[in-house]
């Protein structure tokens, strides 16, 4: 771990420097052992979820019309990952962020069940695409860029 001096501009070092990471580090790392490349074994699929354990939220009785089990973002290709569902800027529908990790380019059929839509895209090597999912689904999905605006 490196712990060098938080930046000066002044150029004057002493005593009472302030360095970054100082303190207990901790990390976590795994060995994957695998037969063939990098990108059939899905290392970047696992790294991804070493890094970002799965949200589990326990749900008691309710009225509601909710299912007693829930799926996220279903996609038909294993190097399509999702960084990104959210609520568009503009409250009118939803925003999907993906990339394509082992530089193969692909056609994929993404299921999005909030707000019920499912659709094809391709991606090329390395692509990151968004997606506007609107909530009217007699509108279309299409891909915008990073402001939420519609490409041409």
């Amino acid at each position: 771990v490196r712990s060098p001096i938080f930046a000066d501009h002044y150029g004057e070092r002493d005593d009472l420097c302030e360095y970054m990471d100082q303190g207990v580090q901790k990390f976590e790392y795994s060995l994957v052992p695998h037969a063939g490349t990098w990108q059939r074994a899905g290392i970047v699929k696992k790294a991804n979820e070493l890094n970002m354990a799965p949200v589990q939220i326990m749900e008691t009785y309710h009225k509601g019309t909710s299912p007693r089990e829930f799926t996220g973002v279903a996609i038909s290709a294993g190097n399509i990952m999702v960084t990104a569902f959210k609520q568009a800027e503009d409250g009118d529908g939803f925003i999907l962020r993906c990339y394509e990790t082992d530089a193969e380019a692909v056609q994929c059929t993404l299921t999005v069940p909030v707000p019920g839509r499912k659709f094809t895209a391709d991606f090329g090597k390395n692509e990151i695409k968004t997606f506007r999912i609107p909530l009217d689904e007699a509108r279309p999905i299409v891909e915008c860029n990073l402001l939420e605006m519609e490409l041409e």
